[in-house]
């Protein structure tokens, strides 16, 4: 297995997005930066078994890419913002459908592919477009967040369905992020029943609805609410960063839930929730630092790792072990982090400790110590943007400004300790 892999871009580029449904492919979307010339989306496939990047790239003819999403319920979709002469500096929005093969890039055809689609538009009306989050849930909903409000979007009707702002700063708005642990329970129904609830659309969470289906006012119409209302699962709860602070909503009563005031000494950059634990959070930002947070108690930091030199730009958690986290700033850096202090496997590693021989003992404590894993120096220009691989939970990409991309692994003596 080849250790890393680079891939040069002949433009700039700060934005890259991991194509959520691909199955067993690891692929990930980049976007190109020109000011002057034709701008690219471009399809980067890591193949394995060769060693190798193929490539696939789609004009994209309305600007510079300044960020790029894809859908989580298929791989079809995806979405920029952009910005050109036109708009003064305003960054607008677009939803893409792409002809995406399903079998290896190697084994495609240019023409196979034709261009991209475009479905739908968000303008900037005054404010610029940060970014779009797709639905984690793979719902037709996703959200806009510009400068000024976050709005969210049903692409079925192509309106918008939910407007949310800071209540007190005036500071724009940065980036943001979907909690993937608080969802509710979206049901439709037609009113045939006596009661009320099916009338028109409701959110639950799973208690609340339990409790519901177990009241004596449906007791009796069970057998007919199976037939008569349909269950959706909807996100419910999310995040976006404004100057030094970070601000957090709950979509379905459109109130905000929490808010991280001062979460570092300059602006918040970037922002992930754990996807294993609830309630964790980490920031990155220009201080330099990456911090954690229990959003039930937002008053001080878990931790404060300060590996970078420069501002930060991103951090990802690892979907499925979380005690792995990315981080990559303006220093040239990518850092593998070791936080197990703060995962989820925290106790199922205490335990194996403690019921194993000395040596294993050891072992396991230099394992699961909170440590840095590595510093990752294959780029020499800001790293704006790491994303894990959907397909291999070892596997991870990493785009500099002068177009760089890069493959790299979890080193292997890291990846069969944490398995064995």
């Amino acid at each position: 297995m080849c250790s890393v892999l680079i891939y040069g871009l002949d433009s700039q580029a700060r934005s890259l997005a991991v194509q959520q449904d691909s199955s067993d492919l690891v692929r990930f979307f980049l976007g190109t930066l020109n000011l002057k010339q034709e701008n690219k989306i471009y399809l980067l496939e890591y193949d394995e078994e060769l060693s190798q990047i193929n490539s696939l790239s789609f004009e994209h003819p309305v600007g510079e890419i300044w960020n790029i999403e894809t859908s989580f319920s298929s791989g079809q979709y995806l979405s920029t913002c952009y910005s050109d002469g036109l708009m003064k500096y305003r960054r607008a929005a677009r939803i893409w459908r792409a002809n995406i093969p399903e079998k290896k890039l190697k084994d495609v055809d240019a023409c196979e592919v034709g261009n991209l689609e475009a479905l739908f538009d968000i303008s900037p009306q005054e404010q610029s477009i940060k970014n779009l989050l797709w639905n984690p849930l793979g719902d037709t909903t996703f959200l806009s967040v510009g400068e000024k409000n976050v709005n969210m979007h049903d692409l079925t009707t192509l309106q918008s369905i939910l407007t949310v702002e800071p209540s007190v700063s005036k500071e724009p708005l940065f980036s943001g992020r979907w909690s993937p642990h608080h969802f509710a329970i979206k049901l439709f129904g037609n009113g045939l029943t006596r009661t009320n609830f099916a009338k028109q659309k409701k959110y639950y969470n799973l208690h609340c609805l339990f409790e519901l289906l177990e009241s004596e006012s449906v007791k009796d119409h069970v057998g007919v609410l199976t037939l008569l209302v349909t269950f959706s699962f909807i996100q419910a709860l999310f995040a976006a960063t404004q100057a030094t602070s970070v601000l957090c909503w709950d979509s379905r009563s459109s109130s905000q839930v929490f808010c991280i005031a001062d979460a570092h000494m300059q602006a918040v950059r970037t922002v992930d929730f754990n996807p294993n634990k609830p309630y964790s959070l980490a920031t990155g930002g220009d201080d330099g630092c990456i911090k954690f947070w229990d959003t039930r108690s937002c008053n001080e930091p878990l931790k404060i790792l300060e590996q970078h030199t420069h501002w930060v730009w991103s951090v990802r958690y690892n979907h499925f072990h979380d005690q792995l986290l990315l981080s990559s700033g303006s220093d040239s850096k990518v850092c593998l982090h070791n936080v197990t202090s703060l995962s989820s496997d925290l106790f199922s590693h205490v335990e194996s400790s403690e019921s194993g021989e000395d040596a294993l003992q050891c072992t396991r404590k230099e394992l699961f110590e909170d440590r840095i894993i590595k510093v990752y120096e294959d780029h020499e220009d800001s790293v704006y943007a790491t994303e894990w691989s959907s397909a291999d939970p070892w596997v991870f990409a990493s785009l500099s400004f002068d177009g760089r991309f890069v493959v790299n692994h979890v080193p292997s003596e890291v990846k069969y300790k944490i398995l064995l």
